[in-house]
């Protein structure tokens, strides 16, 4: 399984990735979805091991992971890179939520895709997130692209009906 997410002593998002790659294991993690095509994505995570550990494995599916490091650079980077078609942000950050980064940028940008990741263990409350797909820490690279098609299929399908 390759794991993502913060580990017992905080360690990397995606701290197995590399040991499963270099023994070959391709078959470690079956991907239940295939990536539909190079779209890009807004990365907005505070915790830089976790924004270079999803960026990479985003980048290693086939997508194009911009990386944010701060949610306050969040649409100044959506401004200037009007082909994001999604925003994979962390539910806790400080100074803005994600859930409060997303709301300010729907206005501007009402047909992006959301998903929000989260290490939170309890019951995560669907009100809070607006009917956005939420993704738990640890995640495997299957669950991370299921989750992330997920989410562009909610995006295409919202901005169909608008």
């Amino acid at each position: 399984d390759l794991d993502a997410g913060c580990g017992a002593g905080g360690g990397d998002a995606f701290g197995d990735v590399d040991e499963a790659r270099d023994a070959g294991s391709a078959s470690a993690d079956v991907q239940p979805t295939e990536p539909s095509g190079a779209h890009r994505i807004l990365v907005v995570e505070d915790d830089p091991r976790v924004l270079v550990s999803t960026t990479e494995a985003l980048s290693e599916l086939g997508y194009l992971p911009l990386p944010c490091p701060d949610p306050a650079l969040a649409a100044g980077m959506m401004a200037a890179n009007p082909d994001i078609a999604l925003i994979v942000t962390d539910v806790v950050m400080p100074g803005l939520t994600g859930p409060e980064l997303v709301a300010q940028l729907h206005d501007a940008h009402p047909d992006v895709g959301v998903l929000f990741v989260t290490g939170y263990a309890g019951e995560v409350e669907d009100k809070a997130f607006g009917g956005h797909a939420v993704l738990r820490k640890p995640f495997t690279m299957g669950r991370l692209t299921h989750a992330v098609e997920a989410a562009l299929a909610q995006a295409r399908v919202s901005a169909a009906a608008e």
